[in-house]
């Protein structure tokens, strides 16, 4: 399932459903990473399709995950229709947004509990957490050390100048 192309509803800027897209799930070149940071509704949507897609393939692996991402999967499918609703029913736009905002608040928290649900099976240095779009820990970049620094340079402080007054000015009369 990892190399199967999926179905996704393309929500523009707006939100306005503009159709139904192909994607492939973790359909990444070399270098990019994502992460959960997506801040739009459509943006979340397709964050919990591309987690689903590999605890899908990995279903053998993780079945204490089967209710929660069967959960998620539900959520998913909700929120897909009412975002499409969302757009076409411009009238019912706000109880519509109340009822996407309380999806996503749920699915985000199912999301964050498969998250971690896959951290702690795999553990935090697994790079299979990648395959879920997970940051595997690789540990912390030490300080460069240069032992050869050079020394600041040291600067003498120029001689002191003696301030002479003129002849005919008061004060040395």
């Amino acid at each position: 399932m990892h190399g199967s192309v999926q179905p996704v509803l393309d929500l523009g800027k707006s939100g306005a459903a503009l159709g139904v897209v192909l994607i492939e799930p973790m359909g990444l070149t070399k270098g990019e990473v994502i992460m959960s940071k997506e801040n739009t509704y459509s943006g979340k949507l397709g964050d919990w399709q591309r987690l689903l897609a590999p605890i899908a393939a990995n279903a053998a692996d993780l079945p204490h995950l089967a209710t929660s991402s069967a959960q998620l999967e539900t959520l998913l499918a909700e929120g897909l229709v009412a975002t499409k609703a969302q757009a076409v029913h411009v009238a019912a736009k706000q109880d519509l947004s109340k009822q996407v905002r309380g999806v996503i608040t749920e699915g985000e928290r199912l999301a964050t509990l498969l998250r971690q649900a896959i951290k702690q099976h795999y553990g935090i240095r697994a790079e299979k957490l990648s395959e879920f779009g997970i940051q595997p820990f690789r540990g912390r970049k030490g300080k460069k050390d240069n032992p050869e620094t050079p020394p600041p340079p040291t600067t003498t402080p120029p001689p002191p100048v003696e301030l002479k007054a003129p002849a005919d000015h008061p004060v040395t009369k």
